[in-house]
């Protein structure tokens, strides 16, 4: 019987891969394509040395500890064990059913082997598809963070904001979109915030939160530029928060467009 090296190596490749990219989603590890490529390809490379030379049995357990390696790097010793063992479940598993589809197929017809093919190519079409859907997802909601500078009163205040597709208040008339802020991020351009009603035009927003109803003070900056053009063309009103704590780090959240 014929054996193509390279039709053993794609083989091998190809059940590596799955094994690999199985073991990320089996230990929550961040999903890596390359690493999985890169781990693949050792086990494609080892899979040729195994079939010229007679190696020992600890070759084939440090071989699969190194392909494993490529998607925990600097996880630490737990989490790699708990990969290796997942990337050897997967591997005995997709094997086991690679090896059953080619036993069967001596035994099925030829019709029903182009049936198979077909829906083969279905499936592979579906997944390119989701997998492209998710890509466009992702570059769409890649920019989490956006840039802002906030000018009122002649003075300038520069903050990082965080996207939130939850911040759907809007100012009941105008329907403006608001942009939650903290106060000290803003305080070189609107002063205290306590005084803030007395100085300026303000709209008291009513909105409703986990804790109630509850109504937020906000006013409409003299100009903002954002990071994101998509931004610079409508008009926000920015409300003042005095809490400590809040926006994850940032220095407020504006609403998803």
């Amino acid at each position: 019987m014929k054996i193509y090296i390279d039709v053993y190596f794609f083989l091998n490749f190809a059940i590596d891969f799955l094994s690999l990219f199985s073991a990320e989603k089996i230990c929550f590890l961040p999903e890596s394509k390359k690493r999985c490529f890169i781990g693949a390809f050792i086990g494609g490379i080892y899979s040729i040395l195994l079939f010229l030379f007679d190696l020992p049995f600890i070759f084939h357990l440090v071989t699969a500890w190194l392909m494993v390696t490529t998607i925990t790097y600097k996880k630490g010793i737990s989490k790699t064990t708990f990969a290796f063992f997942a990337f050897i479940a997967s591997e005995i598993f997709i094997g086991g059913c690679v090896t059953a589809i080619k036993n069967l197929s001596s035994l099925i017809s030829r019709k029903s082997l182009f049936f198979a093919g077909v829906i083969i190519l279905i499936s592979v079409i579906g997944n390119t598809f989701y997998t492209l859907l998710q890509l466009l997802m992702k570059k769409r909601l890649a920019a989490i963070s956006l840039n802002a500078s906030i000018w009122h009163n002649g003075k300038c205040s520069k903050v990082i904001l965080m996207v939130d597709s939850g911040n759907l208040v809007r100012e009941r008339e105008s329907k403006k979109r608001v942009i939650f802020i903290k106060a000290e991020a803003i305080k070189n351009s609107i002063g205290a915030p306590e005084t803030l009603l007395e100085r300026e035009k303000c709209y008291v927003i009513p909105i409703d939160t986990t804790s109630g109803h509850g109504t937020v003070i906000g006013f409409i900056p003299d100009k903002i530029e954002f990071s994101d053009k998509r931004y610079n063309q409508e008009e926000f009103i920015v409300v003042p928060d005095v809490k400590e704590g809040r926006f994850g780090g940032y220095d407020g959240i504006a609403p998803f467009i």
